[in-house]
Protein backbone atom coordinates (compact mmCIF):
# COMPACT_ATOMS: atom_id res chain seq x y z
CA UNK A 1 0.00 0.00 0.00
CA UNK A 2 1.61 3.60 -0.51
CA UNK A 3 3.44 3.11 -3.38
CA UNK A 4 3.34 3.42 -7.33
CA UNK A 5 3.83 1.20 -9.16
CA UNK A 6 1.98 1.86 -12.57
CA UNK A 7 4.38 3.09 -15.74
CA UNK A 8 3.80 6.71 -17.23
CA UNK A 9 1.93 5.07 -19.96
CA UNK A 10 -0.29 3.26 -17.38
CA UNK A 11 -0.90 6.50 -15.71
CA UNK A 12 -1.81 8.14 -18.65
CA UNK A 13 -4.60 5.77 -18.90
CA UNK A 14 -8.09 6.45 -17.21
CA UNK A 15 -9.93 3.03 -16.90
CA UNK A 16 -6.43 1.32 -15.70
CA UNK A 17 -6.00 4.50 -13.39
CA UNK A 18 -10.11 3.73 -12.24
CA UNK A 19 -8.87 0.69 -12.24
CA UNK A 20 -6.19 0.38 -9.49
CA UNK A 21 -7.79 3.46 -7.40
CA UNK A 22 -10.70 0.25 -7.04
CA UNK A 23 -8.31 -1.50 -5.82
CA UNK A 24 -6.53 0.57 -3.43
CA UNK A 25 -9.46 1.81 -1.90
CA UNK A 26 -10.88 -1.52 -1.25
CA UNK A 27 -7.46 -2.75 0.19
CA UNK A 28 -7.63 0.51 2.28
CA UNK A 29 -10.62 -0.47 3.76
CA UNK A 30 -10.06 -4.05 4.38
CA UNK A 31 -7.00 -3.25 6.41
CA UNK A 32 -8.58 -0.53 7.88
CA UNK A 33 -11.32 -2.42 9.22
CA UNK A 34 -9.16 -5.21 10.12
CA UNK A 35 -7.25 -3.61 12.65
CA UNK A 36 -8.89 -0.51 14.94
CA UNK A 37 -11.89 1.99 14.53
CA UNK A 38 -11.12 5.45 14.47
CA UNK A 39 -14.41 6.83 14.27
CA UNK A 40 -16.46 7.57 11.44
CA UNK A 41 -14.77 10.58 9.06
CA UNK A 42 -16.37 13.55 8.16
CA UNK A 43 -17.54 13.06 4.87
CA UNK A 44 -15.67 16.65 3.56
CA UNK A 45 -12.36 15.75 4.35
CA UNK A 46 -12.54 11.70 3.94
CA UNK A 47 -9.70 11.73 0.98
CA UNK A 48 -7.37 13.85 3.32
CA UNK A 49 -8.12 10.89 6.13
CA UNK A 50 -7.22 8.59 3.91
CA UNK A 51 -3.61 11.00 2.74
CA UNK A 52 -2.76 11.14 6.52
CA UNK A 53 -3.50 7.58 7.41
CA UNK A 54 -0.67 6.81 4.22
CA UNK A 55 1.38 9.52 5.65
CA UNK A 56 1.66 7.14 8.97
CA UNK A 57 2.45 4.52 7.12
CA UNK A 58 5.37 5.98 4.99
CA UNK A 59 7.23 7.76 8.27
CA UNK A 60 7.12 3.56 10.13
CA UNK A 61 10.02 2.80 6.83
CA UNK A 62 12.27 4.84 5.17
CA UNK A 63 9.97 7.03 2.98
CA UNK A 64 10.07 10.44 5.09
CA UNK A 65 9.42 11.99 1.53
CA UNK A 66 6.48 10.85 0.78
CA UNK A 67 4.84 10.97 4.03
CA UNK A 68 5.92 15.31 3.98
CA UNK A 69 3.50 14.96 0.15
CA UNK A 70 1.08 13.16 1.43
CA UNK A 71 0.64 15.45 4.62
CA UNK A 72 0.78 18.33 2.63
CA UNK A 73 -1.75 16.98 0.19
CA UNK A 74 -3.63 16.11 3.24
CA UNK A 75 -3.93 19.99 4.50
CA UNK A 76 -4.77 20.95 0.74
CA UNK A 77 -7.50 18.63 0.80
CA UNK A 78 -8.99 19.35 4.15
CA UNK A 79 -8.63 23.19 3.32
CA UNK A 80 -10.79 22.19 0.49
CA UNK A 81 -13.32 19.97 2.47
CA UNK A 82 -13.92 22.88 4.68
CA UNK A 83 -15.04 25.52 2.33
CA UNK A 84 -17.17 22.50 0.38
CA UNK A 85 -19.01 22.05 3.68
CA UNK A 86 -19.30 25.32 4.74
CA UNK A 87 -21.09 26.42 0.81
CA UNK A 88 -22.95 23.57 1.46
CA UNK A 89 -23.81 24.48 4.49
CA UNK A 90 -24.98 27.91 2.90
CA UNK A 91 -27.40 26.19 0.90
Amino acid sequence: MGGVTLTEEELRDPARLSDEAAKYADEFLRQENSHFDIGPPDWSTDIALVYTIEAARALAGPRHDLAVELLGLATEATKAGKIARAESERI
